[in-house]
């Protein structure tokens, strides 16, 4: 874990991805596909109180639930309406995919560099991994 305080290129990425995501979809508004309309109205709907349902009260049974019922938490924890918290939710997401990304590169490349160095680095004659490999297993 201390490979984490001491890089900071792995936090770098996700917060200037976040950012990025933010600025450029401030002053615009989203896409709509109907993906996106039926997990806002849904959203919206949940904040109403209806319940997962879209907006002629038939129950969700196309998309999953999950960014509905966290988009409808964000907008009421934020106070703002589902559109905007959305913006600020799928910034948010990215950024944590970036830094998820960076952290699990991180430990490839870490653990793939430390195998091509060791397996480089001549034993010393006194190591263990020498002793144990001239050491016989049982007793005669």
């Amino acid at each position: 874990m201390t490979f984490l305080y001491k890089n900071a290129a792995t936090f770098i990425f996700p917060v200037a991805a976040f950012l990025l995501v933010l600025c450029t979809s401030r002053n615009h508004d989203p896409g709509i596909t109907s993906d996106s309309a039926f997990y806002l109205e849904t959203a919206g709907n949940i904040i109403s109180g209806k319940g997962l349902t879209d907006d002629y009260g038939r129950v969700n049974a196309h998309w999953p639930p999950l960014y509905p019922i966290v988009l409808a938490g964000a907008s009421r924890v934020t106070g703002m309406d589902c559109i905007t918290s959305g913006k600020f939710l799928n910034a948010l997401i990215i950024g944590l995919m970036f830094l998820v990304f960076n952290l699990i590169l991180a430990k490839i490349l870490i653990t793939s560099w430390f195998r091509w160095t060791s397996a480089r680095t001549p034993c010393r004659p006194n190591s263990p991994r020498r002793r144990s490999r001239s050491a016989p297993s049982r007793p005669a």
